[in-house]
């Protein structure tokens, strides 16, 4: 079995009914664990409030969402910035271009595979560099 790195906006499709929910559920279903960044936390909440204020979700939705969010939270390992991290991440964002966040997650998720993680992401330039820095290690959507 292999530990599945969800960013957030892997993350996110846990508990919306966007494209690749079923997808998400199925990998998460599957791996040995899920990890994710401490910062996808906030980066969560906030995709969730976003997404409630542009009435993607209803009200009751949204507040499911969040109930089921801190569920699963505790279940989840999370991944910590020190300073090795913050120094790699920044590299990862230079050379491959990455949004700092971006640069984060995947940093997180390389640090990972000696033990064996798969890395979920549906940011298109986020999953390039990954599949850059980390082939064959990277979750590929089906056409």
């Amino acid at each position: 079995m292999t530990l599945l790195y969800l960013d957030t906006s892997a993350l996110a499709r846990l508990y919306t009914n966007e494209a690749h929910h079923e997808a998400v559920q199925l990998q998460r279903d599957t791996a040995s664990g899920v990890v994710c960044h401490q910062l996808a936390y906030v980066e969560l909440h906030s995709a969730l409030a976003g997404r409630r204020r542009r009435k993607a979700m209803t009200e009751t939705h949204y507040r499911q969402a969040i109930m089921a969010v801190e569920a699963d939270w505790v279940q989840f390992a999370h991944v910590g910035l020190d300073d090795a991290l913050l120094r790699a991440a920044a590299q990862l964002a230079r050379t491959e271009q990455l949004r700092a966040y971006d640069a984060v997650h995947l940093t997180a998720a390389q640090a990972l595979l000696p033990l064996g993680v798969q890395f979920m992401t549906f940011d298109v330039r986020l999953r390039q560099a990954a599949t850059h820095v980390m082939p064959g290690s990277v979750w590929l959507p089906q056409p």
